[in-house]
């Protein structure tokens, strides 16, 4: 194997038992100087192609095209060092053909091989004559794929590292030529220059993959939390990048991920901020406390919409800094609670009207227990007449919970009080009128009311005959549509007796009745039984 010195001109043999022979190697083509203008064009021709290239491999193609047309020969490859397997490859290949179907996948050189030599001592090797050269498994591998001379070029890096090599093949035993080789590693230089930058824009391209990667992570993250984020990229606020569901409880757009997620609005003017009930100045919130270097914790605020809409959040902010501990921006994480401040509000109220119903209802009771004893004949019927009561007011109290002390229907009232009267056919009895719900307040006070005149019809009216009958209808009270008039009408067969005495169940309807639900009451006891007209404002009956 001879070894070609740049400096000198001449070979020296390398093969270990040949002889060594140094002089000038013969140039059997000296070329012109038209044939070196036309070099010099080829060669800024591959230049600018390389640098245009769009990918490595593309370059590295144009390269090897390049060198294998000035060498005079139709074969030639081109090995890096690859980090993947962590030794040298085939990175480019010409003039193979079907021997090489997928050189990216081809082992690296073997020792002894002309590119490892190159690239161990990081200088030309040059091989005229594989069958006396190579010997063994290289001598089979060269036969094998046609090659008798092979020149090898080391690609050195400007750190002074050899990155690999390119190869040039010769089907016929060939001597380096001095002004080829010359003209090669200017390729070669190039094609170092190349690989470095290739390198370069690659580790960019990886940075860049790496960071949206992450930022994609983040993005997924962030959406995935079940909390609004808002992130400042600046100390002023001036781009403020905000989380789906940031952008859903400040009334912005929820599309796209959340670098695109910019508010349409200033921070500041968006919304207004109370803490307190008090209105917080813009410099004074989290985020603006957090772009000034403070960390605000457990922040619960009120901020209010111009659309009269109201929200109540929940959370933290703090600074964004640099490497050197600048704030750069602020990051704010809240979570929206107003459902849970309206249920803690209802619960109060709840709380509230549970006792106020409770004070009704024992003032209630304890208003029964005083009139019926009062006026009870006896105390055994004083004892009767208020259980009774009792559990009248006790039945409506559960009409009332089974709503959810909503209110019930004026017709359910009335069923409940007169069912344990109707007869069989369920003739003597008749209730008529459209659907009307009362309140809690206005059910309590007829249920006892109605109660009281199913009692008086049972005891003293048209029930306590055989063939009495009772019928109750309520409509629009007469020249007063804001009103419902409900009469109660008894029939008898048997003249009836007017009560003698004013009972319990007369003051109520009378007094009771019409002071609570600013009712107009008479009441009448004519011979077939009584007769009562209640009439109702609406405002009274639905009004709770």
């Amino acid at each position: 194997m001879e070894h070609f010195h740049p400096g000198t001109g001449h070979f020296t043999v390398l093969r270990a038992g040949s002889i060594h022979i140094e002089g000038a190697a013969p140039d059997v083509s000296p070329i012109g100087d038209d044939a070196e203008l036309e070099a010099l064009r080829q060669l800024n021709e591959a230049s600018s192609r390389l640098w245009r290239a769009a990918s490595l491999r593309e370059g590295l193609d144009h390269v090897l095209n390049a060198v294998v047309r000035l060498a005079d020969t139709d074969r030639g490859a081109i090995e890096l060092y690859d980090e993947k397997i962590r030794g040298f490859r085939v990175f480019a290949a010409l003039g193979f053909g079907p021997i090489i179907q997928d050189y990216s996948h081809m082992p690296p050189s073997p020792p002894g091989s002309a590119s490892r030599r190159a690239i161990e001592q990081a200088a030309p090797v040059f091989v005229s004559d594989t069958e006396t050269e190579f010997q063994g498994d290289l001598q089979t591998l060269a036969r094998a794929v046609g090659i008798r001379a092979v020149h090898a070029f080391p690609i050195i890096g400007k750190a002074g590292t050899c990155e690999g090599a390119l190869l040039v093949h010769y089907r016929a035993p060939t001597l380096a030529s001095p002004r080829i080789v010359e003209r090669i590693k200017l390729y070669v230089r190039q094609v170092a220059e190349f690989i470095e930058r290739s390198r370069v824009i690659e580790a960019l391209a990886e940075s860049e993959r790496r960071e949206r990667k992450r930022a994609s992570e983040f993005e997924a993250l962030v959406d995935a939390v079940p909390a609004s984020i808002i992130i400042a990229r600046d100390p002023e606020l001036k781009t403020v990048m905000v989380s789906r569901e940031a952008a859903r409880v400040l009334g912005q757009s929820t599309e796209g991920s959340i670098n695109q997620q910019v508010l349409t609005s200033d921070l500041r003017s968006l919304v207004g901020v109370y803490e307190g009930g008090q209105a917080i100045e813009p410099d004074d919130r989290p985020m603006h406390r957090a772009t000034r270097g403070e960390e605000v914790r457990g922040f619960e605020l009120e901020m209010r919409f111009g659309t009269a809409e109201t929200r109540f959040i929940y959370g933290n902010a703090g600074p964004t800094r640099d490497d050197a501990g600048k704030v750069t921006g602020a990051m704010m994480a809240f979570v929206d609670i107003t459902e849970r401040r309206k249920t803690e509000e209802e619960r109060k109220l709840l709380l509230a009207e549970i006792n106020h119903r409770v004070k009704n209802t024992l003032a209630t009771v304890i208003a029964i227990q005083q009139q019926t004893f009062a006026r009870a004949v006896s105390p055994e019927d004083g004892q009767r007449a208020f259980e009774r009561r009792i559990r009248a007011l006790a039945q409506t109290h559960d009409r009332l919970a089974a709503e959810n002390w909503s209110g019930v229907s004026l017709e359910t009232l009335l069923e409940d009080e007169l069912a344990p009267y109707r007869d069989e056919q369920a003739n003597n009895i008749t209730l008529r009128g459209s659907s009307l719900r009362l309140s809690p307040r206005s059910a309590v006070m007829l249920g006892l009311a109605f109660h009281e005149l199913a009692t008086n019809a049972v005891k003293h009216g048209a029930l306590s005959q055989a063939g009495g009958t009772i019928d109750v209808s309520w409509q629009d009270a007469p020249g007063s549509p804001e009103a419902t008039e409900l009469i109660w009408l008894e029939r008898g067969d048997k003249r009836l007796e007017t009560p003698a005495r004013q009972g319990f169940g007369r003051m109520l309807l009378e007094r009771g009745i019409a002071a609570q639900l600013n009712c107009k009451v008479e009441l009448a006891f004519p011979p077939t039984g009584a007769a009562c007209s209640i009439v109702l404002p609406r405002s009274s009956l639905q009004d709770g």
